[in-house]
């Protein structure tokens, strides 16, 4: 059978010389030492993050310039695009507007001939006005020729 070491409840103070409390002065070294340490961690920090910082400018503005240069293709293909539609668009317009002009032109011509069409029927009408006068006349003539036969 093995015997298990039994551990004693109460530490005694140990005789080695690390487990022995610091003097002050030496707390001091101590200190200074890690505030020393600690600037030149930050400093290297600090050098590190220009160092990253100046990359990620550098890439940022790669980044812009690409996009800059992307947004000018678009912008150049939008410019082209907007020409050829409204070229389209005047080519359009100037076909309509050439067929609202013969469309005005042959109504002002059918205008014309019903301008004419109008003056010949009312010199139609006018020279029946007086041809009824004439029959009008001819028959009033005939009813007092009339009315005297048979009056007298």
């Amino acid at each position: 059978m093995v015997k298990k070491k039994v551990k004693s409840p109460i530490k005694a103070p140990s005789a080695k010389v690390d487990d022995k409390p610091a003097p002050r002065r030496m707390l001091k070294l101590v200190k200074a030492e890690l505030t020393e340490e600690i600037r030149a961690v930050e400093a290297d920090l600090k050098g590190e993050i220009r160092g990253v910082e100046s990359v990620l400018r550098a890439e940022i503005k790669s980044v812009e310039s690409g996009l800059r240069a992307e947004i000018k293709s678009v912008e150049s293909g939008l410019r082209t695009e907007i020409r050829s539609v409204e070229s389209g668009l005047r080519t359009e317009i100037k076909s309509v507007e050439s067929g609202l002009k013969k469309e005005i032109s042959e109504l002002r011509v059918m205008i014309h001939r019903t301008n004419k069409m109008v003056h010949k029927t009312n010199a139609l009408v006018e020279e029946q006005n007086s041809n009824n006068r004439i029959v009008l006349d001819g028959l009033q003539a005939l009813w007092e020729r009339q009315e005297r036969f048979e009056g007298a």
